[in-house]
């Protein structure tokens, strides 16, 4: 490597640092205040990865380069840790409820199959649901096709669904209240919530599908289900484009779950498809006085989306603090673009 290439790698490098910095100040700064922080953070996932590879290339290269990269990993480590965990036990759960988390996408890839494979989609289905048996399943994306499905899979006998939206919550325990936090938005960007009576204790459980990313900026009346979604360049260059629009919205949306949250008499749990990752003001938002179910007791890489970006948690369960969180389980699967997450949790009271 000639002194022009060294130079010109070593800038890229500084480059990239100072995009990684970024990306750990997003959790504090809004969008209305630099647009450009919580972008870095929605690729924070990438920026990991390239300093990581930075710092072996200057290993190899020219050691004493690669404390640059190696110094802002460092200074990203509880980053890092809300991105990638390594929990590798888990407490007994054989006490506690289960309780699922899904965008489900309204089950596009099982509606747009072929004629002669859908059968064996929605058999495969329902024996997925069937074999992880959640308590309580919160579901985005629900419409008429999905609900179907759910309900000739497992067959709960309390649901709250509101008639329109797309937000449901499914429980094998009883419903005792039910309502809606109003974003005054579309039918699918919403949050529903219920009070379950769990044997002789309550839970609120909150199920929330915040306010999507569109790369033409606007805000649909609904999200339409029977179209199947493609993620091109140019429909991810215009999400982008409009990123900030709509996380500001969301960080609102934030934070009417959390001021109605605070009227709740009993322990709370919120769920859902956030569109945001961790370095994000709508995590943290959120996740202030709550427990992170993947943070607490998940392992491995946490993404929860598997489109375009890598690397993706957009998909989170936080719990009250006052509660014992068991298990947090990723399913991967073909039915959704979203991958399920189940948590097993303890209702003793600390």
């Amino acid at each position: 490597m000639n002194k022009a290439q060294k130079h010109l790698f070593l800038l890229l490098n500084v480059l990239l640092v100072l995009m990684t910095v970024g990306s750990y100040l997003s959790p504090y700064i809004g969008a209305d205040q630099l647009v450009f922080i919580p972008l870095l953070g929605l690729i924070y996932p990438a920026l990991l990865v390239a300093n990581i590879i930075a710092v072996g290339f200057w290993v190899i290269t020219e050691t004493k380069y690669a404390w640059l990269s190696f110094i802002v990993l460092v200074m990203g480590y509880s980053s890092c840790n809300k991105l990638v965990r390594f929990n590798f036990s888990s407490d007994d759960s054989s006490g506690g409820i289960s309780i699922a988390s899904y965008n489900c996408n309204f089950l596009k890839p099982v509606a747009f199959a072929l004629d002669k494979d859908r059968p064996a989609m929605e058999a495969a289905f329902a024996s997925f649901l069937q074999e992880l048996a959640p308590q309580i399943l919160c579901v985005q994306e629900d419409g008429w096709r999905s609900h179907e499905q759910i309900q000739a899979a497992v067959n709960y006998p309390f649901v709250h669904k509101l008639e329109g939206y797309t937000v449901s919550i499914y429980s094998k325990f009883p419903i005792v209240n039910s309502g809606l936090v109003d974003f005054n938005s579309n039918m699918a960007n919403t949050c529903l919530w219920a009070d379950v009576a769990i044997y002789s204790d309550t839970l609120r459980i909150y199920n929330t599908h915040l306010e999507s990313n569109r790369h033409d900026g606007i805000v649909p009346n609904a999200i339409v289900q029977e179209v199947p979604e493609h993620i091109t360049n140019s429909v991810l260059f215009g999400i982008f484009r409009h990123f900030q629009k709509f996380t500001l919205i969301r960080a609102e949306q934030a934070q009417m779950i959390q001021e109605h949250r605070k009227t709740s008499p009993y322990p709370s749990l919120v769920c859902g498809d956030m569109n945001d990752t961790p370095q994000s003001q709508v995590y943290t938002f959120i996740c202030d006085d709550m427990q992170d179910s993947f943070v607490e007791k998940g392992s491995g890489l946490g993404s929860t989306y598997a489109k375009k970006i890598p690397g993706l948690r957009i998909d989170h369960v936080f719990v009250d603090s006052r509660l014992t969180i068991l298990d947090h389980e990723i399913n991967r699967n073909e039915f959704s673009d979203h991958k399920l997450l189940l948590v097993q949790l303890g209702l003793d009271l600390r």
